[in-house]
């Protein structure tokens, strides 16, 4: 669907650990909480978070980026659900926390292990948390939860179409009859947007950003991760009465990625011809001359000729040569003259004739146009996604490779006139002395 893409995180991030089955004293992940306060753990997943951001914009990665935003959101709902019991020791805490406190800790460890690898766009668009929360995150006792949120990783529509970012989670949706809730603010790169919001339900808000307010954070060219700020407003049912709103910030980072599909190395193999000479020797031609012998002296000589011609990518060269051979008109025969014309196609050989015929040989060595070495050359050329890469090779090229990668990472390496996912090769034709190859550029995988 244009301007909008439904995508879904690797699985492989969130871990959970059984129902009921508490980890392990001797666990890895239990042992690097074990002495710290719960502030703690929430403080370095929040710093593990910012960090993994931060290589993620260097490396180009949205899949870094939407660990780092698991992370950063997990830490925030974490921090919410504790409240006041953030400041205590983990062994201090209720079973169910020291469980969200292991998971917490458990992804920053998967996170901050992330590198820069290939991802499908499925993988950094949707945040979700529901294994981790299950329906706990519908009881009562939490004020704020966010359990989904997609639309963050958005690819550049130039046709006008609106972005939208969706938000999943107690603090956002339409009202209840306990809660009451409103988006606030929108800030991208800490610069406050308009958008039109829409709670399409209890716990679900749709927030689109129009083309021209969100245009101006992408690059024409890479990858760009800028801050997403959505603030909020939740106010609670009591028994006195509704709460103060309490204000809340949902911090994410958006993946905006051009059209530009990324770069590649085009290598080409084309043969190169030149003249070679198809023997040591010279081909040689027999003429018999006609009988030009003349009764009367006072009567003008004849002039005589014949030729020979080549077809092909053949030509005839020099040295020229010409002989009398046998005949009784041989010292009869004067201005002889062997000449190649049009271009090397043909041989001719001409005489003044003056007396009685004669058997002739004129000759001439021939050169044919065959391929002496191959050459190879390289082009550079940018990708653009949903559209056509044209490529111009010589006429003859015999072979080609297409190298590089994707702005997703994705490899390419696409031998000559063989399938590819990525370019899929649409014609190939040739025009004059140029080969012409075109391949479409289909969008990132998603």
């Amino acid at each position: 669907m244009e301007g909008r893409r439904v995508l879904a995180i690797l699985s492989l991030l969130v871990l959970i650990s059984p129902v009921g089955c508490g980890p392990s004293i001797t666990d890895p992940v239990t042992a690097a909480i074990a002495g710290k306060s719960a502030q703690d753990v929430v403080s370095s997943a929040e710093y593990s978070a910012r960090t993994v951001v931060q290589e993620s914009q260097k490396a180009g990665s949205a899949l870094m980026s939407q660990g780092a935003n698991q992370l950063d959101v997990l830490a925030h709902n974490v921090e919410a659900q504790l409240d006041t019991d953030i400041t205590k020791h983990v062994k201090e805490l209720s079973e169910e926390n020291r469980k969200l406190l292991y998971e917490l800790e458990k992804m920053r460890q998967s996170t901050v292990a992330l590198s820069a690898a290939a991802f499908r766009l499925k993988d950094s668009t949707i945040l979700d948390l529901k294994d981790l929360s299950g329906d706990s995150w519908f009881a009562k006792k939490h004020s704020y939860w966010v359990q989904r949120v997609s639309g963050l990783s958005q690819v550049l529509n130039p046709s006008g179409a609106e972005y939208e970012v969706s938000v999943l989670g107690i603090g956002f949706g339409t009202d209840t009859d306990d809660r009451k809730t409103k988006v606030l603010q929108v800030a991208v790169a800490g610069k406050s947007i308009n958008t039109r919001i829409n709670e399409s339900g209890i716990y679900a808000t749709e927030i689109y950003f129009s083309n021209d307010d969100l245009k101006p954070f992408f690059d024409d060219h890479t990858l760009k991760i800028v801050p997403l700020s959505i603030q909020t407003s939740v106010s609670e049912k009591h028994f006195t009465g509704w709460s103060t709103p309490a204000k809340h910030e949902l911090s994410l980072w958006l993946s905006l990625m051009p059209r530009y599909g990324g770069s590649v190395i085009i290598n080409y193999s084309h043969p190169v011809k030149d003249w070679v000479k198809t023997s040591d020797t010279p081909s040689v031609y027999s003429y018999i001359g006609p009988n030009c012998h003349r009764d009367d002296t006072k009567r003008p000589r004849s002039q005589v000729s014949t030729s020979t011609s080549l077809q092909g990518d053949q030509r005839f060269v020099g040295p020229t040569s010409w002989r009398a051979v046998t005949g009784p008109g041989c010292d009869y025969n004067h201005d002889q003259v062997v000449s190649i014309t049009q271009n090397g196609k043909v041989l001719t050989f001409g005489m003044t004739c003056d007396g009685s015929g004669c058997n002739f040989e004129y000759s001439a060595f021939i050169e044919e146009l065959k391929p002496v070495r191959h050459e190879e050359a390289t082009i550079l050329k940018d990708l653009v996604f949903d559209d056509y890469l044209v490529v111009e090779f010589p006429p003859d090229t015999d072979f080609w490779t297409v190298t590089g990668k994707t702005s997703t990472l994705q490899p390419i390496h696409v031998l000559a006139d063989q399938p590819s996912d990525i370019l899929e090769q649409k014609s190939k034709t040739l025009s004059g002395d140029v080969l012409r190859v075109v391949y479409f550029v289909h969008s990132p995988p998603s």
